[in-house]
């Protein structure tokens, strides 16, 4: 139902009517066509003047339908929530958004998560967008099944399509893991304690945590693995009962760095001297708020060269649906931070 504003919304043919002149001839005027239909310069003033007075603006919408591009991407995150503060999405976001901004498209975030899932599945395939990127989906999500019935191009950010229909791009975890295992031989360690989490959205920590200890038995270190729900009342009280009994290892791998720094600061009120009694490393290299002045050694995910990678993937498969899926792997390297670096050798050892 037309609402007080749409019928008060200039039109095209209000603009004519100002302008004296035919709806045609103003839509040729008004969509950059005047040279090549020779409409006379004094003419074609005219009628800007006259949109421009009633703050005339051409019909997006109508305008994409009949071009058949809307030059806009969806994003989409399948864990289905956002939390205020949430740094590392709001870097992913600014990254696509750049991203996609600098080959032409705008970004529109999709932030409704009260939708049903048909509902979504409704609106990301609705036209709005010309195609999405999927954050980190699981492999039985039962939007991306939805969405593999239909046209619209997809991209998944941060994972990878197992059934091989989607491109995507991901951190490359593998040498991520590689290069903490190696820190941590390194500086002699040979018990460590991996600390993952209960929650549903910890899909990252399985893997990050299984490569992290194959690695490591290999090299004869033993890995510990503590399931915490993030309360620093549940984390303190197992700190302590290491502590006292001996078992404490001498260094600890938290699946990412929001959960390594709230570790360190339970680390630091039982008095445990983080790196000489607890070296402690992290994931994602992002500093998050904390009472501690550490910064966690950590592993740099590339987010900008991961958005790069993947808006361009959405833009080849946007203008070619039948050009090859590709898995692309982004860059990290680790960041030695004043959380690690206490060598363990000794001197028979070294």
């Amino acid at each position: 139902m037309p609402t007080d504003r749409d019928k008060n919304r200039p039109t095209l043919s209000s603009v004519a009517i100002a302008a004296g002149v035919s709806v045609s001839t103003a839509s040729l005027v008004l969509s950059g066509k005047s040279t090549e239909r020779r409409i006379s310069e004094a003419t074609a003033n005219k009628i800007r003047a006259a949109a421009a007075l009633q703050g005339f603006a051409p019909n997006m919408l109508t305008r994409s339908l009949r071009k058949g591009r809307t030059h806009i991407v969806s994003l989409y995150s399948t864990f289905r929530h956002r939390e205020w503060g949430d740094i590392y999405m709001d870097q992913i976001s600014s990254a696509v958004e750049t991203a996609c901004g600098e080959i032409g498209y705008d970004v529109l975030i999709q932030c409704n998560f009260n939708r049903s899932i048909q509902e979504t599945f409704e609106f990301l395939n609705g036209g709005i967008a010309e195609g999405v990127l999927m954050f980190a989906p699981a492999a039985d999500d039962p939007l991306v099944a939805l969405l593999r019935s239909s046209i619209t191009p997809v991209v998944i950010l941060n994972s990878h399509d197992p059934l091989g229909q989607y491109s995507s791009v991901a951190d490359d975890v593998y040498s991520g893991m590689e290069s903490v295992a190696d820190q941590i031989v390194r500086e002699g360690h040979r018990s460590v304690l991996a600390v993952t989490s209960d929650h549903s959205d910890i899909r990252d920590a399985d893997l990050r945590i299984r490569l992290l200890s194959s690695r490591l038995e290999k090299e004869g270190v033993v890995t510990h693995v503590a399931c915490w729900n993030g309360e620093s009342e549940q984390m303190r009280q197992q700190l302590s009962e290491m502590q006292e009994s001996n078992t404490l290892p001498t260094a600890a791998f938290c699946w990412h760095d929001r959960r390594a720094y709230a570790f360190i600061e339970v680390c630091e009120e039982l008095g445990i001297e983080i790196p000489d009694q607890l070296a402690v490393f992290g994931y994602d290299a992002i500093h998050w708020p904390s009472t501690s002045r550490h910064v966690v050694s950590s592993v740099s995910v590339n987010l900008r060269h991961l958005a790069q990678v993947g808006a361009k993937l959405l833009d080849d498969v946007i203008l070619n649906p039948y050009c090859p899926v590709r898995h692309e792997l982004s860059p990290v390297h680790f960041v030695q931070g004043t959380t690690s670096g206490t060598s363990r050798m000794t001197n028979s050892e070294s």
